[in-house]
């Protein structure tokens, strides 16, 4: 659903804003080759500022071209999803680490599940929920955008990116604990 009207928003992506946002609130924070927007954006609602997203301005922004650099975009995500926490960052919210809850989940009740029903049923469950979500939410795309190739690309591009944001979730949580700063690419760790 195209919007059509002005909207506030918790954040946003290539913001515009008077010099004075900066004098008040400090500029990106450099550390964060990822998540540095959400940290600004985060900051500036907390001294009390707004963020308005206006439908009428357009900004050419080119998505992956294919599916594994797709993946590596949504790992290095999942990654600055948790390692925000290493800079002292505002970026990190608890809506984030969804898809980590969601990897661990199966990862500990899947091989718990051979032996123990309880296990076997919360697997089945939350494979369950998320295959349906999974199936239905295309279809919403399709009515949507008029697209159907949504019908079967976007189950794909979903667990993709569930999965890829989870596992780098996973890898930014470890790395909370290393006495270093190890991670400085947005892709991957040689950048």
């Amino acid at each position: 659903m195209v919007q059509k009207k002005p909207r506030w928003a918790d954040t946003t992506a290539f913001g515009c804003y008077k010099r004075e946002v900066f004098e008040k609130i400090g500029i990106f924070n450099e550390e964060l080759s990822g998540s540095s927007d959400l940290d600004f954006n985060k900051r500036l609602k907390q001294a009390g500022g707004k963020i308005l997203v206006v439908p009428d301005i357009v900004i050419k922004y080119y998505a992956d071209a294919d599916l594994k650099t797709f993946f590596r975009h949504n790992f290095a995500d999942g990654v600055w999803a948790i390692y925000v926490l290493r800079f002292k960052s505002q970026g990190f919210s608890l809506r984030h680490i969804v898809p980590l809850i969601f990897l661990e989940s199966l990862v500990v009740s899947g091989p718990l599940a051979f032996k123990f029903p309880l296990f076997r049923l919360a697997f089945l469950s939350i494979i369950g929920v998320y295959a349906i979500s999974n199936i239905l939410a295309p279809f919403h795309l399709v009515f949507t955008k008029k697209k159907i190739a949504y019908l079967w690309v976007s189950p794909v591009v979903f667990v993709l990116r569930h999965i890829g944001y989870g596992v780098g979730s996973f890898l930014g949580l470890v790395m909370l604990f290393l006495p270093c700063k190890v991670w400085r690419g947005r892709r991957s760790m040689h950048d």
